[in-house]
């Protein structure tokens, strides 16, 4: 039952989230919000409170310090760079997600003509690809955050695995479009804007491979026996 409730108050603040920063910063009228958009804002946080609240709520035969107290300084300091990771790969897949769907904000406009412009080719592979991540891989990524400090959460290694596998192959299809000769110049990425790219979308590859090897590494951690008190 906590589970039902907490995957509903995830999707509901995901689902609106997206839903209100599609239609303020995409479409002809995205240069034009207003401040009646942010009477929104109830939908995000109701959810988010009451997911909160569920989380935060101690259970029976639960005892987090006991299990947290097992890692390590090492440990504890490679799951909050893995945490600072997966927050900038959230980042990074909610802006690409709004740029390729084409916003008039300047920003994502400059983004998408300097730096990948690929993401609106002709094609919409880079737009179809972008659009995925932001609305698959954008829950995982928080669900991941959020196990990395809860014991028990014995799906983690599975879902680490897929996404690291389907972000893989992803993005070597993604970067070899993108820089490929048979592309069309416009939206081959620009000379100087190789820094940026490379950065942007090694991040992308690599933190999913870090993440599953986490998982893989300890997974008593991650195991249901985690959740009961020794």
């Amino acid at each position: 039952c906590v589970c039902v409730c907490v995957c509903v108050c995830v999707f509901s603040v995901y689902c609106l989230t997206w839903h209100a920063c599609v239609y303020a910063r995409v479409g002809k009228y995205g240069h034009k919000v207003k401040p009646s958009f942010f009477l929104n804002t109830p939908y995000v946080l109701c959810p988010l409170l009451f997911g909160y609240r569920i989380l935060s709520t101690p259970r029976r035969g639960y005892s987090p310090a006991i299990s947290v107290k097992k890692r390590s300084a090492a440990m504890l300091l490679l799951d909050a760079f893995l945490a600072l990771g997966l927050a900038l790969l959230i980042l990074i897949f909610v802006g690409r997600g709004v740029a390729a769907s084409g916003s008039p904000s300047y920003y994502f406009e400059l983004y998408t003509a300097d730096y990948e412009p690929y993401l609106l080719d002709a094609t919409n592979y880079g737009a179809i690809q972008a659009l995925l991540y932001s609305f698959y891989y954008v829950p995982a990524c928080v669900a991941a955050v959020y196990a990395l400090y809860t014991p028990g959460c014995k799906w983690l290694p599975d879902i680490a695995t897929l996404m690291a596998g389907g972000v893989v192959q992803g993005q070597l299809s993604y970067m070899h479009s993108s820089l490929a000769q048979w592309t069309v110049p416009e939206s081959r990425v620009p000379g100087d804007a190789m820094p940026v790219f490379w950065f942007v979308n090694l991040a992308v590859a690599i933190v999913p491979q870090l993440l599953m090897m986490r998982s893989l590494s300890m997974p008593r951690f991650f195991s249901a026996s985690a959740k009961k008190t020794e």
